[in-house]
């Protein structure tokens, strides 16, 4: 399966075939720590959260889990790859410090 809608690891608690698959690679906890740093509910896929919080992840440090795949022009025929990636919390931090910059302008205002 390619997941062409992006839930990814979000999406792993509904498959549980891909879940046992990836076991493994994902952190003992990544049930647990993932689900906080989502900001809501999809409101097409019962169930599902989604919309990953910039400011929760580096709040809280755990490193957002995606689920990527490779594939080569054939499509899925040509799988190369796929798997879970731990996104670094650092990463998010550095995107918030542009939002954070103007918040404290405003405050000095």
């Amino acid at each position: 399966m390619i997941d062409a809608v992006g839930f990814g690891v979000q999406a792993f608690s509904l498959t549980p075939q891909l879940t046992k698959v990836f076991e493994p690679w994902l952190p003992p906890a990544w049930r647990h720590e993932q689900a906080p740093l989502l900001a809501g509910m999809h409101p097409a896929f019962d169930g599902l959260r989604c919309a990953r919080d910039a400011a929760l992840i580096v709040a809280s440090g755990v490193e957002p889990l995606a689920a990527i795949a490779m594939i080569d022009e054939s499509g899925p025929e040509g799988l190369l790859g796929r798997g879970p990636y731990a996104a670094p919390a650092a990463l998010f931090a550095v995107a918030l410090d542009p939002l954070n910059a103007l918040q404290n302008a405003g405050e000095r205002c």
